[in-house]
């Protein structure tokens, strides 16, 4: 080829262009290595030697050359090396400081129309020098470089130039363009497409999501000793698979571990040098391929080790096909994804056999400046009397600083486990040495608190002591103060008493949100017994069950409950009928109690279809208070509002942390609680300084807030209950700021006393990309990441958050087998108890958690703790369900629903709409409403991942499928123009088809939320001009009884139009008069 003739690029160089153009200038793709020379040599040595290299291949005398738009590259005839000789010897300078110049020569940017490789000698004493030999990966490939070493080796020993067979580069252009045309490239992309029809998720989330932006890497170089690596090589190929492979399945378990997948997808670099002669070309031959390896529970090291092989040698057949050409089947670029995968894994064995007559020399990797992966690992076998090197390059767009280096440790712990064979479970491999461990946890742990032998009664006795006069409780027209309250709770424990109560019995209460529902939990541990309450509105047959299953001995109710089916199994006490009692003026003690007894039970959702009595004591609640008082300065001036449920731990932290400080308690009413609007108000009027919400209901107080604008006396917000998106926060800091109120956001577990973590917001959170950051540990809690073994992971990881102290309570109430897997005690000199919490979480750098999501497909939804398994249980008894999958979806931002996938039995012979009107009848039954689906969509089958198992990623949102509104009543259109108009908000609202709202059809159950309602309020109020309310809506969630609410509310407001013309008409012209100067 002359100067003169240019010829095109081939696939794989296209790819490394585009992506080297895309964006800033900077050194990418930069490629080469070192060699530390111990002989003398002279510039006129080293440039005859890299001239003649260079006169070899024609490969290093290729050049690009850009002609409006259209590159090509061409062949120089004349050596035009870019030698740089730099002769340090004179000045002493050190080794160390040899490399670093070199490094810094390296980095610097070529100029591919002129070069495409540099040598660099940095001679740093008279017989000591650094030889650098840098390539542009666009010319050039890492197999190339061993070529290039050993040509230079060879003429250093006086030698020519190897003989290499007559291979031209265009030859490989021409056949991989026929290759890209031909049935064969066909049959590699159906390999990918059925290989990744789903994407694999994310493994690392960059910090700037922008593809035309390049990020430095940080490198880090670190060896295992020979000595493991030939024990690893030993039992590889005792096991029928090679070195490369034990070491890729290493790679795969810490990908595993510290992103919580059992599905991993690693980039592979492959030579694609298909003959003899490409192994002699120096040129650029190699690609990419995705590996994608799945790990099952019950993986041995040697069946991941086979698997890696296996798999490998599969997806090799198609390694031809081009990574840019895989990425545009699969469409990576429509996920704003460069890759399938995160993380580039070579294995790289250096050529040792080649020895210099001048003198020693070692080979080692240059750092790549700009890795392009986000983790990028090279495994270095330079020689075999040699350590086993690592290179790893982390992306600054996604690892911190002190994520760098966990990768090459955690893989040098697993080599030094596995030195007894392949044998030991991929669950039990740690990732850290003790040593690790140990610094780990002295930077991360709580400091445990002392043990308080005091008790939630005594402390509330002394408070009321003091404040006996202060009001303690009011809700609604009602109000107790501290003596009033006291003397009622005591009266209600020495009627329990005379019922045969005593320490220990678990009472249940079923009690309206009144008083009277606060003066029963105090009365029950008055006595020393264990409250259970009971949500009033769940199901007959959930609240027989939490009768039943907590042993209960007498349930507190009122009168409209006396005659419910579900509690006529069970001893009554109405609280409607106590009378006043002479002893009840007395203060009411239980004597032996102590921290140690339980306070209460409260329920949680479980996997098997059945809810879990969590037992928790009067040390974990007080403790809890202890340790963030210093955050809240709790004191008699706070005045709370208990907005939740009873039933609900939330309203634990909201009642004591009222009456053991002595603070007002505003318990909010069913019927204020239906209207945000009156609520707020509450609120405001109240002066409440702590209130406690769910991110959802906090997203209607907000907006109401921003509308409203009444004066506040709000200190402290507490967010707990589900996942918080601060971003959602921005309006709210705008209007506030972020000092008062202090907005915290606390992630807790019933299991654990309500609160674990606590993360104070900041304006800064708001616009920051976290998801949801919840902070440290309570200063006595102890929270650890740990794998699905138990291991104890590297910062930086996603692992189950694991959460150990004196929070931790009893466990679940006559369930040891359970008990035994959620909870332990660790031997350490604090005996600290530790609940798995099934949630997952990143520690960070700089000691906060991030909340990830649940392990199991357990989920919150309006601060209500939900499994799905328990939903899927429930369904699956129904006569005529085949299978069924329950997800919670977001297929509108902020607006999350429950929807059910079912599969029905082909005996089943009901009406589609029938059918479902008795799923969604029994579940109404059977669940708490918050736990019904919104949703139910029948399929005549699931889609099915190549393990035979349900794809649920590819289960559309309800709207895609035709029948999906069929769980409401029979499908009537609307049939007045104000229906239709209502129709009409509704469906654009839902993202719904205006033909899917029926005029029977009820809002929430086609979707709606409590913000799509204040949407529907604001709609109606502009388009009709009235005055629509929350109350209004919730009490005519059908479509045909709003439409008759809204016409109520136009004729009202016309009929008062008709009033005031009519009043006006009989004023005088004088009246009148007067009347505008005053409104002038």
């Amino acid at each position: 080829m002359e100067d003169s003739i240019n010829f095109p690029l081939s696939s794989v160089q296209r790819t490394v262009l585009n992506d080297y153009l895309l964006g800033d200038k900077v050194p990418k793709y930069h490629i080469g290595c070192h060699i530390n020379c111990k002989f003398s040599v002279d510039k006129a040595e080293i440039l005859q030697v890299v001239n003649e290299v260079s006169l070899a291949h024609k490969a290093l005398r290729m050049c690009l050359v850009n002609n409006k738009g259209e590159y090509h590259q061409f062949v120089r005839n004349v050596c035009d090396v870019d030698l740089r000789f730099i002769d340090l010897s004179k000045k002493n300078m050190s080794q160390e400081y040899a490399f670093q110049r070199a490094q810094e020569e390296f980095d610097e940017q070529y100029q591919l129309e002129r070069t495409c490789w540099r040598p660099i000698v940095v001679k740093y004493s008279i017989d000591e020098f650094v030889l650098c030999i840098g390539f542009h990966h666009l010319f050039v490939d890492g197999f190339s470089i061993s070529l290039v070493l050993e040509d230079i080796i060879e003429l250093l020993n006086g030698n020519n130039v190897k003989e290499r067979p007559k291979f031209d580069y265009l030859n490989f252009i021409e056949s991989d363009a026929k290759y890209l045309n031909s049935k064969r490239a066909e049959r590699d992309r159906e390999f990918w497409h059925q290989e990744f029809n789903n994407l694999p998720p994310r493994l690392y989330k960059p910090k700037d999501s922008s593809l035309s932006k390049s990020f430095p890497s940080a490198t880090k170089f670190s060896s295992i000793c020979r000595g493991h690596i030939e024990s690893l090589q030993h039992y590889s190929e005792q096991n029928g698979v090679g070195l490369a492979h034990s070491l890729i399945a290493l790679v795969v378990i810490f990908i595993s571990k510290t992103r919580a997948l059992k599905e991993v997808t690693l980039g592979i670099p492959v030579h694609n040098r298909t003959t003899a002669a490409h192994k002699q070309v120096v040129g650029m031959f190699s690609g990419l391929i995705p590996l994608k390896i799945e790990l099952t529970e019950d993986d041995s090291f040697a069946d991941l080790a086979q698997r890696v092989a296996k798999k490998l040698a599969k997806t090799y057949r198609h390694q031809k096909l081009p990574i840019s050409e895989i990425n545009s089947v699969l469409k990576t670029m429509s996920y704003n994804r460069k890759h399938i995968f995160d993380v580039t894994v070579s294995y790289e064995p250096f050529p040792s056999e080649h020895k210099c007559i001048k003198g020693e020399y070692k080979v080692s990797r240059v750092a790549e400046p700009y890795e392009q992966m986000p983790l990028a690992i090279a495994i270095l076998d330079y020689h075999e009397s040699d350590d086993l090197h690592f290179m790893t390059n982390y992306n600054t767009n996604y690892f911190s600083t002190s994520e760098f280096g966990v990768v090459e440790g955690a893989i040098a712990v697993m080599v030094e486990f596995l030195q007894g064979g392949f044998d030991i479970k991929v669950e039990q491999l740690p990732l850290l040495s003790e040593s690790d461990i140990e610094e780990q946890y002295c930077n991360t742990s709580s400091v445990p608190s002392c043990f308080s032998e005091s008790t939630l009664t005594a402390q509330f006795n002394t408070v009321a002591s003091l404040n006996p006069n202060s009001v303690a409780l009011e809700c609604e027209r009602f109000v107790y103060s501290y003596r009033e309250l006291d003397i009622q709770s005591t009266q209600l424990a020495h009627s329990l008493k005379k019922e045969g109560v005593v320490r220990g019995d678990k009472i249940g209460f079923c009690l309206s949100r009144s008083c009277l529902s606060i003066v029963a939990m105090l009365g029950i541990v008055k006595l020393g017994a264990v409250y259970v309450p009971i949500d009033p509105a769940n199901p007959e047959s959930r609240i027989e069950y939490l009768i039943s299953d907590s042993g209960m001995k007498l349930l507190i109710t009122e009168e409209e409950h006396t005659s419910r089916a579900c509690l006529q199994n069970i001893p009554l006490l109405n609280i409607n009928e106590l009378q006043p009692n002479s002893e009840a003026s007395s203060p009411f003690l239980e004597s032996s109690l102590s921290g140690f007894d339980p306070a209460y039970i409260i329920y949680t959702s479980g996997s098997t279809g059945k809810p879990k009595g969590v037992e928790v004591s009067h040390h974990n609640v007080l403790r809890l208070f202890d340790s963030c008082q210093s955050e809240f300065s709790f004191s008699e001036q706070d005045v709370w509002a208990v907005s939740h449920s009873l039933a609900f731990d939330f309203s634990v932290w909201e009642i004591w942390g009222a009456l053991l400080f002595g603070g007002k308690l505003i318990l909010i009413s069913e019927k204020q609680l239906r209207s945000p609007f009156e609520f707020y108000e509450i609120v405001a009027n109240k002066k409440v300084t702590i209130l406690n919400q769910t991110p959802s209901a906090f997203l209607s107080f907000d907006n109401i807030d921003a509308s409203q604008n009444l004066p506040l006396s709000l200190r402290r917000v507490v967010f707990g209950g589900e996942a918080l998106s601060p971003a959602n926060l921005k309006e709210w800091f705008a209007r506030h700021g972020d000092i008062s109120p202090k907005l915290i956001n606390m992630y807790g577990t019933t299991e654990t006393t309500v609160h674990a973590t606590y993360k104070a917001l900041s304006v800064a959170d708001s616009v920051s990309k976290s998801t949801s950051i919840i902070g440290k540990p309570l200063k006595d809690l102890d929270i650890q990441i740990h794998d699905s073994g138990g291991n104890l992971l590297p910062i930086g990881s996603i692992g189950e958050m694991v959460i150990g102290g004196n929070g931790v309570s009893a466990g679940y109430y006559g369930k040891p087998e359970l008990n035994s897997i959620k909870f332990y005690t660790v031997s350490n000199p604090n005996l600290m108890r530790y609940y798995r919490t099934g949630d997952l979480a990143k520690l960070r750098s700089d000691g906060e958690l991030e909340y990830i999501g649940r392990i199991d497909e357990q989920i919150k939804l309006r601060g209500y703790r939900i499994e799905l398994g328990e939903i899927e249980a429930q369904i699956n008894q129904i006569k005529g369900i085949s299978s069924c999958v329950v997800q919670l979806r977001e297929d509108v931002k902020d607006q999350k629903r429950v929807v059910a996938y079912l599969v029905r039995q082909s005996s089943s012979l009901e009406p589609q709409e029938e059918y479902l009107t008795i799923v969604n009848t029994h579940l109404n039954r059977a669940l708490p409403s918050y736990m019904v689906p919104t949703a139910f969509i029948c399929l005549d089958r699931f889609p099915l991942t190549t393990n035979g198992k349900i794809d649920k990623s590819l289960l559309q949102p309800p709207e895609s499928y035709p029948n999906w509104r069929s769980i409401c009543a029979s499908y009537v259109p609307p049939s007045t123009d104000l229906e239709i108009k209502l129709a009409q908000i509704w469906a654009g609202l839902l993202k719904a088809e205006v033909t899917s709202v029926g005029k029977f059809d009820d809002f929430f159950l086609l979707g709606g939320d409590s913000l799509s309602v204040m949407k529907l309020i604001s709609h109606c109020n502009d388009e009709f001009n009235i005055m629509l309310s929350f109350s209004d809506v919730f009490d005519n969630l059908e479509l045909n009884k709003l439409s008759e609410k809204v016409e109520q509310l136009i004729d009202d407001k016309e009929q008062d139009l008709s009033q005031l013309v009519a009043s006006i008409d009989e004023l005088s012209e004088e009246e009148i008069d007067q009347m505008l100067q005053s409104l002038s």
